[in-house]
């Protein structure tokens, strides 16, 4: 009987993956017909919601910017502490400061010098649009930078805070006219919208040791295991991880428009 239950939750495992994973293989050929390649250069400012996505969005386009010597910037905007509520009962402080560790040595592996990591204190969850001290702090720290180009999540990632970074920025970055803004796919490939602008869409192939660079600081995030045994920054679907684990990584060009 025991077997039999563990067989059956295998197999429902495995049924819930491939049902995940069949769109990310249509998305990925689209991608690859329909997208143009991608062409980033100037100083570059990435902002995370979590410590993770910047990886996971972004980590062939960063190690290809810091090749080239440009300047990148990472600025993650919470701890990630809500990562295992209903999960264990780990404070919340803890859990920032190992998932902010796990940043600096992922982004470390990509290149990043850690005086271009920057983390603000927003609380996992209750980032919003609608809050003007979130937008201050925001504004400040993309004037200061001053970037080339600004990257966030899509706006239709299917999480609270990925919606509402790219809600916040985008409205920062329509105030001036300088500033480039692409959005990077993290949830994308697991909250799917088929209704998907390909004209803006833009590609990056990773060469083999970018790749795996890739695949590496992934698992730098994934491998650290907290004391309940589930990693740092939650268990994240399996189809998902693997969708940020392809040799390629998509981008979208996101129009401002100012009157």
């Amino acid at each position: 009987i025991i077997y039999y239950a563990e067989s059956m939750r295998s197999l429902i495992k495995t049924l819930k993956f491939i049902y995940r994973a069949i769109p990310v293989y249509v998305l990925r050929a689209t991608a690859k017909l329909l997208a143009k390649p991608l062409d980033i250069h100037g100083r570059t400012l990435i902002i995370a919601p979590h410590p993770d996505d910047e990886v996971l969005g972004c980590a062939g386009l960063i190690q290809r910017l810091v090749k080239e010597q440009e300047e990148v910037h990472v600025l993650i905007m919470t701890g990630g502490e809500a990562s295992h509520t209903g999960c264990c009962n780990i404070e919340h402080n803890i859990i920032k400061s190992e998932r902010r560790q796990l940043s600096k040595k992922a982004l470390g592996e990509l290149g990043v010098i850690e005086q271009h990591i920057y983390f603000l204190n927003f609380t996992d969850g209750d980032i919003s649009f609608s809050d003007k001290e979130q937008v201050i702090q925001l504004r400040h720290y993309i004037k200061q930078l001053n970037p080339t180009n600004i990257l966030v999540p899509r706006s239709d990632e299917g999480w609270k805070d990925h919606i509402e970074t790219n809600k916040l920025i985008t409205s920062i970055a329509h105030e001036e006219d300088k500033y480039s803004v692409y959005e990077y796919c993290v949830w994308f490939w697991f909250y799917y919208d088929w209704i998907i602008n390909w004209k803006d869409s833009r590609i990056l192939q990773l060469n083999s040791d970018e790749h795996q660079q890739k695949i590496t600081s992934i698992n730098t995030y994934l491998t650290p295991k907290a004391p309940c045994g589930k990693p740092w920054c939650g268990t994240l679907p399996s189809a998902m991880v693997y969708a940020n684990r392809w040799n390629n990584e998509i981008y979208f060009n996101v129009k401002l428009y100012f009157f």
